[in-house]
């Protein structure tokens, strides 16, 4: 895998993810099928509340994805 690193001090940054096996990939992909089908279960309501969940947990890790993704970018929080 290759590394991240700072756009303004080229610096290599810590890895945040690893390199996966051919296995775990099948079984990431067979879980993710199955999760198809459980979506459609949910209906629209369902899916609804599932993606404002998805949102807010987003907006509580807010500080830490823009820190990272300006890390990686050098795009400036306001940008991002």
């Amino acid at each position: 895998m290759s590394p991240s690193v700072d756009p303004r001090t080229g610096a290599e940054l810590p890895a945040i993810a690893s390199d996966t096996t051919e296995e775990a990939l099948d079984a990431l992909c067979d879980s993710a099928t199955r999760s198809g089908v459980e979506l459609a279960r949910l209906g629209r309501h369902g899916r609804a509340r599932m993606l404002e969940a998805m949102a807010d947990a987003l907006e509580q890790r807010r500080e830490r994805i823009v820190e990272t993704a300006n890390r990686e970018t050098a795009l400036g929080a306001g940008r991002l």
